[in-house]
Formats: structure tokens, C-alpha cells, sequence
């Protein structure tokens, strides 16, 4: 699965950004990152085999950056392909 997140940052100074952005260069998970103007920051997107997977590494990087996140948002979507 590969998820958008999108998050909300404080306490941004220059050597904190550097540190967010390198962090995620580096993690193999993450495919991309983009700083965004109005509303949250910051958009990576995470890609996974499962949903746990997912779910430990945002926390994951809570953890890193507890100092410099203040809120994250991300939506998991389920298509179901039915067909009668």
C-alpha cells in the first residue's frame, strides 16, 4: 500500500527542516516528500506491504520529530472490485 500523509509542522527552523527532509530521503519507505503552501507543510507518501507496516513507521517518525510534528493526516481507501 502507498499512502499519502500530510503533516503539520512547529518549531521549523532551518536545521529542523534539514534534519525532516533528510530523514526522509534516506528512509526506504517513504517515495517522496513535498513541502505544500497553506494548510499542512509537508506531504510524503509512505509505501508499504500492510497496513501495520504503515502504521509503524508514522509512528515511527512521531517519535524522531515529536519536536517538530504537530499533527498528521492521512486516509486509507478500500476499492472493492465487485463485479456481478
Amino acid at each position: 500500500c502507498a499512502l499519502p500523509i500530510l503533516l503539520s509542522l512547529k518549531n521549523l527552523k532551518e536545521g529542523n527542516r534539514k534534519r525532516l527532509r533528510n530523514y526522509f530521503f534516506k528512509h526506504p519507505n517513504v517515495i517522496f516528500d513535498n513541502e505544500l503552501l497553506g494548510g499542512e507543510d509537508v506531504e510524503i507518501e509512505i509505501q508499504t506491504r500492510t497496513l501495520s507496516d504503515f502504521r509503524r513507521i508514522i509512528e515511527e517518525i512521531k517519535k524522531e520529530f515529536v519536536e517538530i510534528i504537530k499533527d498528521h493526516k492521512y486516509q486509507i481507501y478500500y476499492i472493492d472490485h465487485h463485479t456481478p
